[in-house]
């Protein structure tokens, strides 16, 4: 029976703690992304002019897309994460769109509609996926998310006040 030195844990203990924080970062994911996604898409689509041809769309968009979208944050499949919305997201708006067969303003609504994913869902979804990054030899991956939400705000702080300054 082989012991191991004073304060170094087992494997069976790195195990679980690994799995802990996955699962604790995935809480976070979740907590954080989804309902701002979902508030941000419901506002985008409210002050965008919809059909009743557009409803199954909608919900394809707010139910399947949106919550597959932060599942895939979740469990960190970044290759899919990355293409997810911009690449089937792209093409299964229109398609979706089309099988109804209303082509009043089509390219207008299509466009519209995938807007709003990529901006209210797949931009937004970043914020969380910081949470996720494993970089080597550094912990903390909520300062980045920190950072990211000073940057803005100064960034709209600058925005406000070069404006009135230069307006």
């Amino acid at each position: 029976m082989s012991t191991l030195p004073a304060g170094q844990p087992s494997a069976a203990s790195n195990g679980v703690a690994s799995i802990a924080r996955t699962m604790t970062d995935i809480r976070c994911c979740l907590a954080i992304g989804p309902p701002k996604s979902l508030l941000a898409l419901r506002e985008f689509v409210t002050l965008s002019p919809t059909r009743p041809a557009d409803y199954p769309t909608l919900f394809w968009m707010f139910f399947v897309c949106l919550p597959a979208h932060y599942v895939l944050v979740g469990v960190q499949w970044y290759g899919l994460f990355s293409i997810f919305i911009p690449v089937y997201a792209f093409l299964f708006v229109p398609i979706r769109t089309a099988i109804t067969g209303d082509v009043d303003r089509f390219l207008e609504r299509t466009a519209k509609l995938h807007w709003g994913l990529v901006v209210c869902v797949y931009c937004i979804s970043h914020a969380p996926a910081l949470l996720m990054l494993d970089i080597p030899g550094y912990q903390g991956n909520a300062k980045l998310l920190l950072y990211m939400v000073f940057v803005v705000q100064v960034s709209d702080v600058f925005q406000y006040v070069f404006g009135k300054l230069l307006g």
